[in-house]
């Protein structure tokens, strides 16, 4: 299990939720087309239904991409403690690749200096690289 899979997948999601934010704010400029029997209105209205459906499926992908990050964070939640023996580890490693926070808010949400963070985090990975394979 890789640990920055679920920092990686947590940065798409944060781009998605962006990218559907400027839909829903393109969904909302295109303006409604009265229903008159002229020609322009039915591209128009198929401009509206294109950008309607962009929305839902960006929401429908959102929704994967979230469902897909909790599973993977649960996992490799499990997996490093499983892996990481001593607590304070454990959780710095849980801290930056479950929670995908940075070194520095790691270091004031525990109360431990920046460098010890660092000096963990690299403990840390080195056991969890390093802890026998499953037969």
């Amino acid at each position: 299990m890789e640990l920055n899979a679920v920092r990686e997948l947590r940065e798409k999601i944060s781009a998605a939720e962006i990218d559907l934010r400027d839909l829903r704010l393109l969904a909302q400029s295109v303006p409604t087309a009265k229903i008159d029997g002229l020609p322009h209105c039915r591209q128009l209205g198929s401009r509206v239904e294109t950008v309607a459906q962009k929305v839902v499926d960006a929401e429908k992908e959102l929704t994967r991409m979230k469902s897909e990050c909790d599973e993977l964070a649960a996992k490799l939640f499990d997996e490093i403690n499983r892996r990481i023996t001593k607590p304070t580890i454990a959780l710095v490693m849980t801290l930056r690749f479950v929670e995908a926070l940075s070194f520095r808010k790691i270091a004031k949400q525990i109360n431990y200096t920046l460098r010890q963070v660092f000096r963990f985090c690299k403990a840390g990975v080195s056991e969890f690289e390093n802890f026998p394979r499953r037969a």
